[in-house]
């Protein structure tokens, strides 16, 4: 498995390679049957109705009945998707509830090795660019330490950001 997310101690879904879908509901494990040959790197969990999980090119969308492949103009790489409710999904990309639309510059290169949220605050981490946070209407860059690697980052709640990275680094920052 490559990535989970949990709604509760009820719902749980875990993604993985050649689109592996695991659904957990507090009593048991359920393979679901894939709709893509891609690796799915990531899920985000809205709803008991509403999930989202991407890799590759391709981003696939729980209704709450079943899995199918989610219009997405996603062109490059799909590394991480967080979604906070069902009409706000950024992921550099924004789902608006309608359609994608950009979500303004934030780290537009590298590879984003981590995306997290609370509400519409969004955290999200590149290799090459760092740490920005989105505020629901734009990004700005966030200073972080020099000289770690940064693996993922987590947010605890609005503008509390933790950050994991090289030799066992644990970060806490306040993004205001």
């Amino acid at each position: 498995m490559l990535d989970a997310a949990a709604l509760g101690p009820t719902g749980a879904v875990l993604v993985g390679a050649r689109g592996t879908i695991v659904h957990y509901d507090g009593a048991a494990v359920t393979v679901m049957p894939p709709v893509t040959e891609r690796d799915l790197v990531s899920v985000t969990v809205v709803s008991p109705t509403l999930a989202f999980a991407g890799g590759g090119n391709v981003v696939v969308r729980w209704d709450g009945t079943a899995w199918s492949i989610f219009d997405s103009p996603v062109a490059s790489y799909v590394a991480s998707i967080w979604a906070s409710a069902a009409d706000d999904v950024p992921e550099l990309l924004h789902w608006d509830g309608t359609r994608w639309a950009s979500a303004g510059a934030g780290p537009t290169h590298g590879y984003h090795v981590g995306m997290s949220g609370v509400g519409r605050f969004v955290a999200a981490l590149s290799d090459e660019t760092g740490l920005h946070t989105f505020d629901g209407t734009g990004w700005t860059e966030v200073p972080e330490p020099t000289g770690l690697q940064l693996y993922e980052v987590w947010t605890a709640s609005a503008r509390d950001v933790f950050l994991v990275g090289d030799a066992g680094a644990i970060l806490r920052g306040r993004c205001d």
